[in-house]
């Protein structure tokens, strides 16, 4: 039976409250109740809790767990772990009170879980853009070489193969992605691949993962309403590679031609072996030699430590070789096969919302493409350049409308442009994202601002 139409197991896990308490290494504040009462999982979020859970209370940055005690014992919560004395109102349960509970959060689900990350190859990707494709890309040669890979990102998480299941976050809360390692590994998953977000590591989501690889990509400003400054958003970004401190265990992979390289090459244990790429720096350990890029593929010469591989690839736009030698870096770096890393990033035709190609037997091409910060929608812009557009116009219109109305509106507009303009052939991009809607006839570009968005561009409609 192949990856694909295997059926997942459900791992089932029961330990009592004190052998948690005890494996964890915790120290209470006070412990109220029977703690040999036996837990069959855990949660944090009270609408989640089934019967035998224990119930961790912690504040957010929204709400306090602790208001929601009374719920997550209505269904079924058998204890709970706080930060404070609580009042269970006369309810048969046990309940553990600790100093803090955010940070207790991990480790508790890790220990729990059996430490799952301890039985897969761990592959971490960070920085602003690329993360989605690059972890798509490490899948596809893991596969190729015949192992079981899961992945955890911002478009699906996946247990290996095609069984995916809807990504909340980027990176998912602790609790969830000790629980699904541990599904992964219960059905004979190998590795893992998952995008590492800055605010995953500030929050100390990925505090109990044993990661084996570190990958970089790029750091461009993010996450302005979460990071207060570039250096508290780019430290965080560093805490993934500060655990790479064992010689023979660990490896970094780092894009050289970013200038914060030398800063993330020296995280950590600064002997680490390194993996270099980059298309600006000919120095870089990964490097293309020749580019090809067209609206249909991309065609890469790659220079290696093992020698020159030709790629070819579904994935289109400049932008995406980047992603494309991140991902023959991990593979360099992890000793897989020159032939299983060719074959296994070709083998990806696309990667869902990201510059994907979109065929519906229109004599127009159409493109989705999640822009999430100014850098990435400036690569778009460039990608759409470099790919034919002779002209690109930019303009933004501010409108206090619904979002429903927004839409229709753009639809309407895109329509009646699109087809009054019936001697051109027409190349479309378009951007769905919290930002906007970016439209790219083939030559012209239209940007459609959301109110209060903080970055704007060219409105005055010259050609850039």
């Amino acid at each position: 039976m192949s990856n694909s139409q295997a059926r997942i197991v459900e791992p089932e896990f029961q330990m009592s409250l004190w052998e948690l308490i005890e494996k964890s290494g915790i120290s209470p504040v006070s412990v109220r109740g029977d703690t040999r009462v036996l837990i069959s999982g855990i949660e944090n979020d009270s609408r989640k809790v089934t019967p035998g859970d224990l119930f961790i209370c912690c504040v957010g940055y929204k709400t306090d767990g602790h208001l929601y005690i009374s719920e997550a014992i209505e269904r079924g919560a058998v204890a709970v772990v706080a930060s404070e004395e609580v009042n269970l109102d006369g309810a048969v349960v046990s309940s553990v009170v600790l100093e803090e509970t955010n940070s207790i959060l991990a480790l508790l689900s890790a220990t729990f879980y059996h430490n799952p990350s301890k039985n897969l190859s761990v592959i971490g990707v960070t920085g602003t853009n690329g993360k989605s494709t690059t972890t798509h890309l490490v899948k596809g040669i893991f596969e190729a070489m015949g192992i079981k890979i899961g992945m955890l990102g911002s478009i699906a998480y996946c247990i290996y193969g095609n069984h995916n299941l809807e990504a909340t976050n980027t990176t998912p809360n602790a609790v969830m992605t000790q629980k699904l390692m541990a599904k992964m590994v219960h059905n004979g998953t190998k590795a893992m691949v998952m995008e590492v977000s800055s605010i995953g590591l500030a929050i100390d989501r990925c505090k109990e993962i044993d990661f084996d690889v570190a990958v970089f990509m790029n750091l461009t400003r993010d996450h302005q309403d979460f990071h207060k400054t570039e250096e508290e958003y780019r430290n965080c970004k560093a805490k993934l590679f500060r655990r790479m401190v064992d010689l023979k265990k660990h490896r970094k992979i780092v894009n050289i031609d970013d200038p914060n390289a030398s800063f993330f090459i020296a995280e950590g244990n600064p002997d680490v072996p390194v993996v270099t790429f980059g298309m600006e720096n000919k120095e870089a350990d990964v490097y293309p030699l020749k580019v090809e890029l067209s609206l249909l593929k991309t065609w890469v010469a790659v220079k290696t430590p093992k020698g020159v591989l030709e790629i070819s690839s579904g994935l289109i736009g400049r932008f995406n070789v980047y992603n494309i030698l991140a991902a023959v870096s991990v593979g360099i770096a992890v000793g897989i096969p020159v032939e299983d890393i060719v074959k296994g990033i070709k083998d990806v035709d696309g990667v869902p919302g990201r510059f994907e190609l979109i065929n519906e037997g229109q004599n127009f091409a159409v493109v989705v493409d999640y822009a999430h910060s100014p850098d990435s929608f400036s690569r778009l812009l460039d990608a759409a350049r470099e790919l034919g557009a002779r002209r690109i116009i930019t303009g933004m219109v501010l409108l206090i409308l619904s979002t429903y109305f927004l839409y229709v509106l753009c639809v309407l507009f895109i329509s009646s442009y699109a087809f009054c303009q019936l001697h051109q052939t027409y190349m479309f991009v378009w951007l769905m994202c919290w930002r906007g809607l970016l439209v790219v006839p083939y030559s012209c570009i239209l940007r459609l601002n959301f109110v209060g968005m903080r970055e704007t561009y060219n409105c005055s409609g010259e050609c850039l």
